[in-house]
């Protein structure tokens, strides 16, 4: 963690109200910040309410975009800098969203008057590490390799969550074989699979595991190395 990030956390730990907001402008205008939720998730952040001007511009920061913001009056008012943080922030949204972006598009997009200010924040979103890009100036494009991964607004009314419930369903059921690997690996420095009962125990328990979802099969290929590896042991 970036240490700007780790002060910055202590300080919503310890500050409360007024001074919790002026704490809040510190994370929008730090140029190495560009994750939020840490910070929304703390209790004395949520404490400033939905209805407050500050805790709205976080999430903004960290779920939305500058078309969001622009002409509307629920947001604190930005700094230049915070400005060009949050439409730095959108093109890594734009990004993601198409592989190749027009200087006209984000030039209308962004409210950026001249090319020269667009490249100048097309270059500090990659100096940023941002996005992974190459600018085209015949062709006035900009030819996207890679974006940074913004934080995720999780909405459990939208259909694009049904991946993500499916993936955190996936990750829960590989924790519990990470659990039960542990268990019978420390069963082994115990010296408790020296019988042969014990060992195909050991690989059946993987086997099942693995024969549960198609998905799986790279990970549990992982997984059976690594039991082949100590099943090897007792032959």
């Amino acid at each position: 963690m970036d240490q700007d990030q780790e002060q910055l956390l202590v300080l919503c730990k310890t500050h409360k109200a007024k001074a919790l907001e002026i704490v809040v402008e510190k994370i929008l205008s730090n140029p190495n910040i560009y994750k939020f939720a840490e910070f929304l998730d703390l209790e004395n952040v949520q404490k400033l309410g939905e209805a407050n001007k500050h805790l709205k511009t976080l999430k903004l920061f960290a779920y939305h975009n500058y078309s969001d913001y622009k002409g509307s009056s629920e947001f604190i008012e930005l700094t230049e800098p915070q400005l060009k943080k949050l439409k730095m922030l959108s093109i890594v949204t734009m990004a993601g969203e198409n592989k190749t972006l027009s200087y006209s598009t984000l030039r209308e997009e962004l409210d950026i008057g001249s090319k020269n200010d667009l490249e100048e924040i097309l270059l500090e979103s990659i100096y940023n590490k941002l996005i992974t890009a190459t600018l085209d100036e015949r062709n006035q494009n900009v030819q996207i390799e890679w974006t940074f991964g913004r934080d995720y607004f999780y909405d459990p009314t939208s259909d694009n969550n049904i991946e993500i419930d499916k993936l955190s369903s996936w990750v829960k059921k590989m924790e519990k074989v990470e659990d039960r690997m542990e268990a019978l690996i420390s069963d082994l420095d115990n010296n408790l699979l020296e019988s042969k009962e014990a060992k195909k125990q050991f690989v059946e328990i993987l086997v099942s595991e693995s024969a549960t979802d198609d998905k799986e099969s790279s990970i549990m290929k992982k997984v059976g190395s690594a039991a082949s590896k100590i099943t090897g042991m007792f032959r």
